[in-house]
């Protein structure tokens, strides 16, 4: 990406690739933030560089630095998924489970199989009064979309817990 700006320093698409690059790497996350911002110069209507820098901000620990641009790439691509799914990760963060709880119900609409959503949506809802049997059902979506991956480990954890919990101890333990 850096030789393809060394040739053309204007090019957006090769700064907003190179802030996701960059992105991965803890101690780069400075340089994504000045590379997510030169692609906003260049084409300020990206939603994928609006979405991208406001991710970089939250893995920074700045969930209201990301929230305007999290919007913004939503005003730009009402549709995109990982932008939705990040306001509501940044509404969890503040522990605002209800505020949250529309962006995860989106997220899942605009992308069933978001099985990060599912999971997400379900740890707010568990925190919501009479919201019990809603946060099982959704566990239960995202063990179903992910049934052998990581995030599995997690789901069976918070079902477990959350089945006991509720006096369901014989369901928890299998």
């Amino acid at each position: 990406f850096e030789a393809a700006l060394r040739i053309s320093p204007d090019y957006p698409d090769a700064h907003n690739n190179l802030g996701f690059v960059l992105s991965q790497i803890s101690d780069r996350l400075p340089d994504a933030v000045k590379q997510y911002e030169a692609t906003l110069r260049l084409k300020p209507d990206s939603a994928e560089a609006h979405n991208g820098l406001g991710a970089a901000l939250v893995r920074r620990g700045d969930c209201a630095a990301a929230i305007p641009h999290f919007e913004a790439a939503l005003h730009f691509k009402p549709d995109q998924a990982d932008a939705t799914y990040n306001l509501g990760t940044c509404q969890m963060a503040v522990k605002n489970y209800a505020a949250a709880i529309p962006y995860f119900e989106a997220a899942i609409r605009t992308q069933p199989s978001f099985a990060e959503a599912h999971f997400s949506l379900a740890g707010c809802l568990a925190k919501i009064p009479g919201r019990i049997p809603d946060a099982v059902r959704e566990y239960e979506a995202a063990l179903q979309l992910r049934p052998n991956e990581g995030l599995a480990r997690l789901v069976h954890a918070k079902l477990g817990m959350l089945l006991a919990d509720q006096g369901r101890a014989q369901d928890a333990i299998v």
